[in-house]
């Protein structure tokens, strides 16, 4: 079936091109000109790094730099700090007090749209379907893309990261030790250092031992932000879901 199979494509996907036109043919197949899936990284001086895949075009980026207009945008700002799937329009951004925002993107085909967004520590995966036409009038349609979208954000989500390598400033290398790697791959996952340690069948004062070494050899503040820079590195890899 090409429902079950494209998700496999997306899973699957031996290259960032291959991911590219999976994501691109789930999207248009119903109906969406536009895809998007961004793999964004938090920075301890608070700003972050993102990478993106799929067909948005570049003069809409080029035309969208504004960081205070991020602020303003009530999709993004919705993506942001939820989990659950935004379903958004021209009223989305009307009763955001943002129509002039939407104006602005209409001409580059973004006239209605689903977001949505899945966070672990200090690491975000953002997938988003974007088009010129209307939304389905029917709730059971809408629902069935919907629940379409987050399957494929599931799917997809190993691939991009996997695929996905973020822009890393020079720096010496770094080294962890097996346990570093391993306190940090759990801290990803929210995991207290107790939990950490009971895991590990270790002590929590020698989790924290571990983390403070992680830490202090990645050049970060918090242990999500060294968990997110090692991912980043390519040190450890996030669980698989």
């Amino acid at each position: 079936m090409v429902i079950a199979t494209e998700y496999l494509e997306a899973r699957d996907a031996a290259s960032l091109l291959d991911l590219e036109g999976a994501l691109i043919r789930f999207a248009q197949r119903r109906d969406f000109a536009t895809v998007s899936a961004v793999v964004v990284v938090d920075q301890p001086d608070g700003d972050a790094t993102f990478v993106s895949v799929g067909n948005i075009p570049e003069a809409f980026y080029a035309a969208h730099k504004n960081r205070d207009n991020s602020r303003r945008d009530p999709v993004l700002q919705a993506v942001k700090h939820q989990t659950l799937p935004v379903v958004w329009d021209q009223n989305t951004y009307v009763q955001a007090g943002a129509s002039d925002l939407w104006e602005e993107q209409a001409p580059f085909g973004f006239h209605q749209g689903i977001g949505l967004a899945m966070h672990t520590s200090g690491l975000h995966y953002l997938l988003g379907v974007n088009g010129p036409g209307r939304l389905p009038d029917s709730v059971d349609t809408l629902t069935s893309l919907v629940a379409e979208l987050q399957l494929m954000a599931v799917y997809s989500h190993d691939a991009a990261l996997r695929l996905i390598r973020l822009p890393e400033p020079e720096e010496d290398a770094v080294s962890l030790t097996a346990r570093e790697r391993d306190v940090l791959t759990w801290t990803l996952e929210d995991k207290s250092a107790w939990v950490v340690g009971k895991l590990l069948s270790i002590s929590e004062h020698t989790v924290a031992f571990h983390l403070k070494n992680a830490m202090r050899k990645l050049g970060c503040a918090t242990k999500h932000s060294a968990a997110a820079k090692a991912v980043r590195l390519g040190l450890i890899t996030p669980p698989r879901r």
